[in-house]
């Protein structure tokens, strides 16, 4: 499970890393086009049907060709117009296909949906990235690392589709087992709250999504299974980020936070402080990690519920005695 789960991430990281190269194919004239005609738009449903079947391929090398040929058009300067054909050709198909291919073509198909970005995209994602839909490791880490990854290049979504996204994706972050995936689930859910021109109301659900699977993670770790103990590796690391940036928030922000944080906190310093027997060194570390972290974000909050110190008073002088009259 283990060697797999090595496997398929150092293979999203080299996806991730070679996705950009500019690549020629049948898309790269349409995908400039700033009108499509109906000829157009079944040139393109056609040509990415074709490909996803390929992408489908036991052959390996197929299912590469497949994927740059999918995922080329985005190095360029495509147009609104045709990314949004695209996507409406290519998402339902590439998720319908990751869940039904073995794990090398479906992380391949999830690449392709990374690069689409699109808010069916993200949709699409944030589907596979939850451990309800898609129960192997290896694609579940791929999916929330692609969708972690779409949305900080500002794939644009409005705010009631950012609200749906936020109610999706905190689902699957309380589902979550497995650390680096829900490491990437409450990073995107930090994403979107930082996101400039989201309402008020997105925020807070984005913020109120990383205490809940904050939450979930201290309920897992608490109960002293050593299997969940890796999930403090996400811990440590989401609240010194969600640190980092409620100081820089308005204080507002933070006071409205901390009465549902602040309890979370104290459930992540409490099991951060008893690491189960035979972990190993880097859990260990992450438990360590945890205690500090829960320290330093609860002096943070407490900090923000108090009222402001006054200057105290300067004493009022005393008049100088008069001088005696002659």
């Amino acid at each position: 499970m283990r060697a797999a789960f090595h496997f398929l991430t150092c293979f999203v990281l080299t996806c991730c890393a070679v996705a950009p190269a500019a690549m020629a194919g049948e898309f790269d004239e349409l995908a400039t086009a700033k009108t499509l005609t109906d000829a157009d738009k079944q040139s393109i449903r056609s040509a990415v049907n074709a490909k996803v079947k390929l992408l489908g391929s036991s052959d390996v090398g197929q299912v590469t060709k497949a994927r740059e040929d999918l995922s080329g058009w985005s190095a360029g300067n495509a147009t609104p117009v045709f990314r949004g054909e695209f996507s409406k050709a290519a998402c339902t198909p590439l998720a319908d296909l990751v869940l039904r291919a073995e794990p090398i073509q479906a992380v391949n198909a999830i690449e392709v949906l990374r690069v689409v970005q699109t808010h069916e995209a993200l949709q699409q994602l944030s589907k596979l990235a939850n451990s309800s839909t898609v129960p192997n490791v290896g694609v579940r880490l791929a999916a929330a690392r692609a969708l972690l990854t779409a949305i900080e290049a500002g794939t644009d979504m409005n705010s009631a589709q950012a609200d749906g996204l936020v109610r999706a994706i905190s689902d699957a972050a309380k589902r979550e087992s497995e650390w680096a995936c829900s490491y990437s689930q409450l990073t995107a859910l930090s994403a979107i709250a930082k996101r400039s021109g989201m309402d008020t109301k997105v925020v807070s659900a984005a913020r109120a999504g990383q205490v809940a699977g904050l939450a979930a993670i201290a309920t897992k770790v608490g109960k002293g299974d050593p299997k969940d103990a890796q999930l403090l590796k996400c811990a440590s690391r989401v609240l010194a980020a969600m640190r980092k940036d409620l100081a820089n928030a308005p204080t507002a922000e933070r006071t409205a936070l901390a009465a549902s944080l602040l309890p979370v906190v104290d459930s992540l310093r409490k099991a951060g402080g008893s690491p189960p027997t035979g972990v190993d060194a880097d859990v260990r570390a992450a438990f360590a990690d945890t205690v500090k972290a829960s320290d330093l974000m609860a002096e943070l909050l407490k900090a923000s519920g108090r009222p402001a110190t006054r200057p105290a008073a300067k004493p009022t002088a005393k008049p100088a005695p008069k001088k005696p009259t002659t």
